[in-house]
């Protein structure tokens, strides 16, 4: 059977959204609440409008889905004439579909919107909440009522939430604490499966399995298997031994992960059908690693630590469903006739990882495609604190060149250090010949400082934090300046003086993220990211003693959570670097002036094609503007020398958590590159 063009693609989502569909769908219409954020953000890509960063996480695989700008045109129409047609609410929650186009899709909008259709979703038997001691001997338990909704819907949601302990035993992160929550790094690969029940159609004998995940940290995986071929019963077949299509995920993990697994038969694929279905793979796992941000990290504690109440439990089984829900319409645009057997969609908290896998157990589960076959998938993952914790950090450095900077950088050898407890490295080395390092203590929350690598750290009096301090000298470097967020939310600022150190509240916003911060001309400019999912910054002038500024919001930036990254320039501009909500790092050069005089819009900026999927880290060195963060496993580099556009450099160097930028005037403007190494 040939590939499905474009005109077949384009029909076929006319036909989805159609009045007919509702009578051939057996699912709630509150499970298709993110297709309706994709449909309402094409119908507004059509009238022009800036989409939101939910509407553009929706819309962003549609985007992969198109091989041209004229057949996702189509797309946008085929959504807005929907729009228009009352039917479609049927299949489509009417709370999006009468949403006027003028008017955005917020994330405001989605947290009323799953108030109220959150309980008719989850009571669906196609979903189920599996908690640990449901799992007995590594396969779960028989539900009729799940397996016979999978049949029906093709497709099942399995959620694991489990309560996690630490190495002592005693339950990690309080009720009433808040903190961000520790990085680790995590491994889920496919092991074997079994071939239950080959199927019934004469040739369709060969398969193949295609994985896309998404965690909180904000690391993505995708991967699609080779195929298995002349598949009989009672046959088991092996992934190759972690090799890189054998994973649903490998990278770093806060609180949760998502996956989607498929299976599929291998008769109709062709290797432009390969490529479309994992491009669309990679933008959903894109869309599922920022739902998870989105809904998770406001109550990250209770994840961490706590077996969660039906209200949390149902908000990770609403996002997943939505999530699944959306795949499952995608490729019912471009799936070529009888080839998907089954779609499995999963999430995991920490609990649920350490308790279903303990001691390298496995977990199997049932894709059950009736006359399709059926197979059984073993699954085995590993899981640790990332390297940051346990204080293997790996430096290099490099000279500044004549003339001014530009990428690529050429490093010297790596040196290994050996530090402990470290999370949120922030490092300087303008004010003294040694560097000043300054971190927190993840088990402790503890603000901690040393002179130089591999010195003995000590407690930075009794400041507490909930992430990663920022540290920047001023001037001449004789004054250093730290920000962190405190264990209440709130933002402080520590000021190194003659007597020692003076700390300050800025401002009386809260916040569930660490700051930025940077000095620029003569002040001192503070970043942090705002609870209703805006960038807001302070100032104050350096050398005065006058309080912070009000917290100012920049009103036109949209973006995912994330801890700024800014650094100043003795020109008196902020260099600031962030992500968007699709995936790429944008840049903006602000006269620290705009900033005083309280600008709220950021009037010019340029953007890059990469994405970051770890925190960034900001640098002004050798008159460029640097940006390091890690992708991949890889640390790489973002350069701006005053003129698009931005470079880009892969440095090869492997990396398990975020990557930490300084230099040394004091030895011919070193540059310093720190990172957690992987093992």
């Amino acid at each position: 059977m040939a590939a499905v063009t474009a005109e077949g693609r384009i029909a076929r989502f006319q036909r989805i959204l159609s009045p007919e569909a509702t009578t051939r769908t057996a699912i709630n219409p509150g499970s298709n609440l993110l297709l309706g954020v994709a449909v309402h953000g094409l119908a507004r890509s059509s009238k022009g409008h800036t989409l939101t960063e939910l509407e553009e996480a929706a819309v962003g695989p549609f985007r992969a889905l198109a091989d041209t700008d004229e057949e996702f045109a189509s797309y946008a129409g085929i959504a807005r004439q929907a729009k228009s047609t009352p039917q479609a609410s049927d299949r489509i929650p009417s709370c999006i579909m009468n949403l006027v186009e003028d008017e955005p899709y917020t994330r405001e909008r989605f947290r009323t919107d799953m108030a109220l259709l959150q309980k008719s979703v989850v009571d669906q038997p196609h979903i189920r909440l599996v908690g640990p001691e449901q799992f007995k001997s590594g396969a779960l338990d028989a539900d009729e009522a799940f397996n016979s909704a999978l049949a029906r819907t093709g497709r099942g949601v399995t959620v694991h939430l489990g309560k996690r302990s630490n190495p002592q035993g005693e339950s990690v992160g309080g009720t009433d604490e808040v903190h961000e929550p520790t990085n680790y790094r995590l491994r889920i690969y496919a092991d074997r499966f079994k071939c239950h029940r080959a199927s019934n159609e004469a040739g369709k004998d060969e398969v193949y399995w295609t994985m896309s995940s998404g965690a909180d940290s904000g690391d993505k995986y995708v991967s699609r298997t080779h195929e298995f071929g002349s598949l009989r019963e009672g046959d088991v077949r092996k992934f190759p031994s972690r090799g890189p299509n054998s994973y649903l995920f490998r990278g770093m993990l806060q609180n949760l992960v998502a996956s989607t697994v498929t299976c599929w038969e291998a008769d109709h694929s062709n290797s432009g059908w390969y490529d479309r279905l994992v491009r669309t793979l990679e933008a959903t796992a894109v869309t599922s690693s920022q739902f998870t941000m989105y809904t998770g990290w406001k109550v990250a504690d209770e994840l961490i630590g706590l077996i969660p109440g039906a209200d949390l439990a149902n908000e990770v089984l609403f996002w997943i469903e939505l999530i699944s829900s959306l795949v499952s319409e995608l490729l019912k645009i471009f799936k070529n006739e009888d080839d998907l057997i089954k779609q499995h969609d999963f999430a995991w908290n920490l609990g649920a990882l350490e308790a279903l896998f303990d001691n390298g157990a496995e977990a199997s589960y049932m894709f059950d495609g009736g006359s399709g076959g059926k197979l059984q998938l073993w699954l085995s993952r590993e899981i640790g604190p990332s390297d940051v914790e346990n204080g293997f950090i790996e430096v290099v450095s490099a000279q500044a060149p004549a003339g001014g900077g530009r990428l690529p950088i050429n490093w010297m050898a790596p040196k290994s250090k050996g530090v402990q407890l470290i999370e949120g490295l922030s490092g300087t080395a303008e004010s003294t010949f040694s560097p000043y390092f300054c971190y927190r203590n993840p088990r402790t929350n503890q603000l901690m400082y040393s002179r130089g690598l591999g010195f003995e750290p000590k407690v930075h009096g009794s400041h507490m934090t909930i992430g990663r301090p920022a540290l920047v000298p001023f001037g001449s470097g004789d004054t250093l300046h730290i920000a962190y967020t405190g264990l209440n939310g709130e933002i402080y600022h520590l000021t190194q003086g003659l007597r020692g150190w003076y700390s300050a509240r800025v401002g009386t916003m809260t916040t569930g993220l660490a700051p930025g911060l940077c000095a620029a001309g003569n002040y001192i400019i503070c970043f942090v990211w705002g609870e209703d999912d805006r960038f807001y910054y302070a100032y104050k002038k350096e050398n005065l003693p006058l309080p912070w500024s009000d917290w100012i919001r920049i009103d036109n930036i949209q973006a995912v959570p994330q801890i700024p990254a800014i650094s100043g320039a003795d020109s008196g501009h902020v260099g600031w670097w962030w992500k968007t909500n699709d995936d790429r790092v944008c840049f903006a050069r602000i006269p620290v002036e705009d900033l005083v005089e309280e600008t709220r819009e950021i009037r010019s900026f340029t953007a890059v094609q990469r994405t970051a999927s770890s925190n960034i880290t900001a640098l002004v060195w050798a008159g460029i503007y640097l940006a390091a963060y890690r992708q991949d496993g890889t640390v790489h580099l973002l350069a701006y020398d005053g003129s698009p556009p931005i470079q880009n450099q892969n440095t090869g160097l492997k990396a398990c958590g975020d990557p930490t930028l300084f230099k040394n005037r004091h030895l011919a403007d070193t540059l310093y590159l720190l990172y957690p190494k992987t093992v």
